[in-house]
């Protein structure tokens, strides 16, 4: 901000040395999540074209596509498959021009390539990739009474943008320390100026403390976030596990109806993402999804029967049968001894619009079964 004006730009001569090295880690960290959704978006195949700089050392950046152009070149990528263009063929060099020809239609020649060059090989699947169901409730606009109400069903915008600003702000709060609260927001407000406008900085902190006091019950617990400290909580955890050939059919049965597969009918290769958030509270972790989800103009909306008709319609169990699934792999590695019945709470789905303190509206819980979530566990091992 410079002048009382915002200005775009991706250098910051100005400032100190350790804010210009927070500023490239973090466009560093979105440019790994772009690449992810890049790749992971594919409905049948993704190529990642690259042009190896050979017999250039010292000229170019070194890349980290370099290993892997050299072991799919020696034949030693993996899973990797590797079409060097240089030696596929094409179609025979056209004949010269002739006067006679010019009046007729131009077809280009196009280079083809080997059918049995082209390989079903392993790929990388994540919940985005695998689920093809999308519900979005028609926004109605209307002038609602209560203050607070208005902002968050009218004025809060909707779609993507709203939600990726809303989770960096969750992102990166101290929830356990309210009088940095409002620091936190003024930090979201320098990256999503069009999002925290200054004329609702009063209802974005109204939004965190209903988000941060409401009280959540799950698994025999009570407990809200503000009693969660930095050193209990992993926002932004990613993961990666093997999936070995699996059945669609097989899983879906498993999963019951409340969750479809969608894709390949057998699936191979890695499956990746993000867990917006997992915490632990009294020796137990939870998974934590926030929603950015416009519902409704009214509370009920966000009730109970409300918010299993959206986890429903988005396909959001096989989401957190996924992340679940990655937790429970993850734990085991970390945790000796672990026990999923007694330190797993279970998965938490916050629809911020809905949230209140006091009130269970906008809050979406399950403990998915240890012995179907063996089953599944089991079943992409397979």
């Amino acid at each position: 901000k410079k002048d009382g004006k915002y200005h775009f730009t991706t250098n910051f001569p100005d400032l100190p040395q350790e804010d210009q090295a927070a500023h490239k880690d973090r466009l560093e960290q979105e440019n790994r999540r772009l690449i992810y959704v890049t790749l992971t978006r594919a409905s049948h195949k993704c190529y990642v074209s690259y042009i190896p700089q050979e017999g250039s050392k010292g000229k170019g950046k070194e890349s980290s596509f370099d290993e892997i152009y050299t072991r799919a070149k020696a034949g030693n990528s993996g899973d990797i498959e590797f079409i060097d263009m240089k030696s596929e063929s094409f179609d025979d060099k056209p004949e010269p021009y002739r006067a006679e020809e010019a009046g007729k239609q131009f077809t280009p020649r196009t280079p083809t390539i080997a059918a049995d060059s082209i390989k079903t090989t392993f790929r990388i699947h994540s919940f985005s990739s695998l689920n093809r169901t999308h519900h979005t409730t028609p926004f109605e606009q209307v002038a609602l009474d209560q203050a607070y109400d208005h902002f968050v069903f009218q004025e809060l915008s909707r779609g993507a943008k709203t939600g990726d600003a809303l989770h960096k702000l969750f992102e990166h709060m101290q929830f356990n320390k309210e009088e940095s609260w409002k620091q936190s927001l003024t930090d979201a407000a320098m990256f999503y100026p069009n999002i925290f406008k200054e004329e609702h900085q009063d209802s974005f902190k109204d939004l965190i403390r209903h988000c941060l006091k409401a009280e959540i019950r799950l698994d025999g617990e009570q407990f809200s976030l503000s009693s969660i400290s930095d050193t209990d909580k992993i926002p932004e955890l990613q993961f990666n596990f093997s999936v070995n050939k699996v059945n669609r059919q097989c899983i879906n049965e498993l999963l019951d109806e409340d969750a479809q597969l969608r894709g390949e009918s057998d699936m191979k290769g890695l499956m990746t993402g993000y867990v917006d958030l997992l915490f632990r509270h009294r020796d137990k972790y939870y998974i934590l999804d926030w929603k950015s989800n416009y519902l409704g103009n009214t509370l009920d909306d966000y009730g109970k029967e409300g918010l299993a008709r959206v986890m429903k319609a988005n396909n959001y169990e096989l989401q957190y049968w996924i992340y679940t699934l990655a937790v429970k792999r993850w734990l085991e590695s970390r945790l000796s001894g672990f026990d999923y019945d007694k330190h797993f709470g279970g998965v938490i789905y916050l629809f911020i619009r809905g949230i209140r303190e006091g009130r269970q509206s906008g809050i979406h819980v399950n403990k998915p079964g240890r012995n179907q979530l063996d089953r599944l566990d089991e079943a992409f091992r397979e």
